[in-house]
């Protein structure tokens, strides 16, 4: 468990900072850089927990695994484009990851949650609810509608946050948290004229994606650089589309090796 929520922060918080220039306006660009930065720094300590708190063994973790290897969910993973990819991948991270962190301090986990690391989740989840409320409001159709489809693409493997193959209680825990917090979700959709795929498919169970909605992609960056305005980026439209018509998770897959090879690049 400590291993999985290490590689979700560190991919998490790559990728914010890896994406913080979608942000429409400056500031926030940093706000965003800034999550990444607390991200990055977070799944160190998660690492400590999994793997020793020796640097030299943190580090082995990080850079010395294989892609494969790393056991981030296919939400944390992905990759987004836009800067509405952006928001709604993080409003149902951050979602979840409130709910989850109160059902793990109800197991008594030691180092996985505080008072403080919930109150900085709280923070992140109320940023990123809030830009999901403005654009599900926006009155250009095309940003609504963008906002649907990233939706529509990312729900169906949502519901990851919560499967740590946990038996007994802790399972039973974590998936009481998980259902509640679907409920939630799918409220907060019916408010805004949202509508959620139907049913929700499991880890082996996914949907095909026919392709990649054009709303939602772009360039990324293929420069190295984790504070700082990116300045050089690489179509990715090929990485995508080289793979055909493929499901969430194997998306997912590819994006995790770019975002892992620009982190080791950042690191040299």
């Amino acid at each position: 468990m400590y291993l999985r929520l290490a590689d979700e922060k560190l991919i998490v918080g790559q990728v914010l900072v890896s994406t913080a220039w979608l942000a429409p306006e400056p500031t926030v660009v940093s706000v965003v850089s800034l999550m990444g930065d607390a991200e990055l720094d977070r799944s160190r300590a998660l690492y400590a927990n999994a793997v020793g708190p020796q640097g030299e063994a943190i580090d082995a973790a990080i850079y010395c695994r294989a892609d494969s290897a790393f056991a981030s969910s296919s939400l944390a993973d992905w990759l987004p484009r836009t800067w509405v990819g952006l928001v709604v991948k993080q409003v149902l991270y951050s979602t979840a990851h409130v709910a989850r962190l109160c059902a793990l301090e109800d197991l008594g986990l030691e180092g996985v949650t505080s008072a403080a690391r919930l109150s900085t989740a709280m923070f992140q989840r109320d940023f990123w609810s809030r830009w999901f409320v403005r654009l599900a409001a926006d009155e250009d159709r095309g940003i609504r509608e963008s906002v649907q489809e990233a939706l529509t693409l990312l729900w169906p493997v949502a519901r990851e946050s919560f499967d740590f193959g946990l038996i007994g209680s802790a399972g039973s825990v974590l998936n009481a948290a998980g259902n509640a917090w679907e409920r939630s979700i799918a409220d907060r959709c019916i408010e805004l004229g949202l509508v959620l795929p139907a049913g929700v498919p499991g880890i082996h169970d996914l949907a095909r994606v026919e392709g990649t909605p054009d709303a939602l992609t772009g360039r990324i960056s293929a420069g190295a650089r984790l504070r700082s305005v990116l300045i050089s980026w690489i179509p990715l439209s090929g990485y995508l589309f080289e793979f055909g018509s493929p499901t969430v998770a194997d998306q997912a897959r590819v994006d995790r090796s770019l975002v892992l090879t620009e982190l080791r690049a950042a690191r040299r």
